[in-house]
């Protein structure tokens, strides 16, 4: 079973060994610096930055990977790791003692209270 495992700022692949899969997740997930060119002499480098390593990638690139995934007809599953943000209307600002906010700080959280 192939399961994607989604964390705060990373997925994790697990279980895919396909590597014609494999190959295609590391070419869409990866892009070449500009003026940078292979050059066997000087190693095997190919000139791209990979973000798909060793299974792991940035969590902005999910629905790529699920993309990639479903054109294969593969099944997975996904298991989101994250935690569950949670905001208060209520905000509570205290003083630092010894510390006196600049007016243009004041007028940013006046202006913050507002709206």
């Amino acid at each position: 079973m192939i399961t994607i495992i989604i964390g705060n700022s990373k997925c994790k692949l697990v279980g895919l060994e396909d590597k014609n899969i494999l190959r295609e997740l590391d070419l869409l997930m990866s892009y070449k610096i500009l003026g940078h060119h292979f050059m066997r002499m000087r190693g095997n480098w190919d000139g791209r930055v990979r973000l798909f390593k060793s299974g792991y990638f940035p969590v902005g690139l999910l629905d790529k990977c699920q993309k990639v995934l479903n054109k294969h007809k593969v099944t997975y599953e996904v298991i989101d790791n994250r935690k569950e943000l949670s905001y208060s209307d209520n905000m509570q600002l205290s003083p630092v003692s010894g510390f006196e906010i600049r007016k243009y700080q004041h007028d940013a959280l006046e202006q913050a209270w507002k709206h």
